[in-house]
């Protein structure tokens, strides 16, 4: 499985660096800028093979729960859209709203494919999954007490089509998916490897018109 990783992410790498050439990475129309690896604390995208999960053999092959992923290689150049967000877990906050909406989509319900992917990915940890080392009080380490916060929000939120993942609040890869240190919320919506709109919005954000609009060019998207 390993081997087959890397001979993804060397493909992923190899499509990119071709489509890269002369593109100015913030501009609609420029290559998606890098792969983007997080640790997947929610998947919910495949029944498991054994009900309930009590062990992960149980899960569906094809299940990345509780692994380090790169969904942006997985999804291909099928048409997709990333939530990047430094926000703190909650049901009823603007980033739930949102990805509600884009599960909808890649479930079909307001769009007439199903091939549409979406995944969000929380911006708050320290390092990168595992090499956040970061302990509370009693000596448990702080990455897993905020995976549990995006499992409890899944959980709420019932969105299966769309897997949560954890990555670092600052890294270069955050940076070159143009996550700036104003933005707390940053939506990538890109097909075929190349970027269609980013929205970028600050602490708050965004405002129930603004997810109307990005769901509104989801699912344009989602049906070319």
């Amino acid at each position: 499985m390993r081997r087959g990783l890397l001979l993804g992410l060397a493909c992923f790498a190899s499509a990119v660096t071709l489509l890269a050439q002369g593109d100015k990475p913030d501009k609609a129309g420029a290559a998606v800028p890098s792969a983007l690896r997080s640790f997947v604390a929610v998947d919910d995208r495949f029944a498991p093979k054994v009900s309930p999960i009590k062990s992960p053999e149980d899960r569906d092959p094809r299940d990345r729960t509780d692994k380090m992923h790169c969904l942006v290689c997985e999804f291909g150049l099928s048409p997709s859209a990333f939530v990047l967000t430094r926000a703190t877990p909650a049901a009823d906050g603007p980033v739930a709203k949102l990805v509600k909406g884009l599960d909808a989509v890649a479930q079909g319900r307001e769009a007439r494919t199903n091939s549409f992917n979406a995944a969000a990915v929380f911006l708050t940890l320290e390092a990168e999954y595992p090499a956040d080392i970061a302990r509370n009080e009693k000596g448990e380490f702080l990455r897993e007490e905020k995976a549990k916060q995006v499992k409890d929000l899944a959980s709420q939120l019932k969105t299966p089509r769309v897997p949560f993942g954890l990555a670092a609040k600052a890294s270069p890869t955050a940076t070159e998916w143009g996550v700036a240190d104003a933005d707390e919320t940053v939506v990538v919506l890109y097909n075929r490897l190349r970027i269609v709109k980013r929205w970028n919005f600050a602490a708050g954000g965004p405002t129930d018109d603004e997810i109307k609009a990005v769901t509104e060019a989801v699912k344009a998207e989602s049906v070319k």
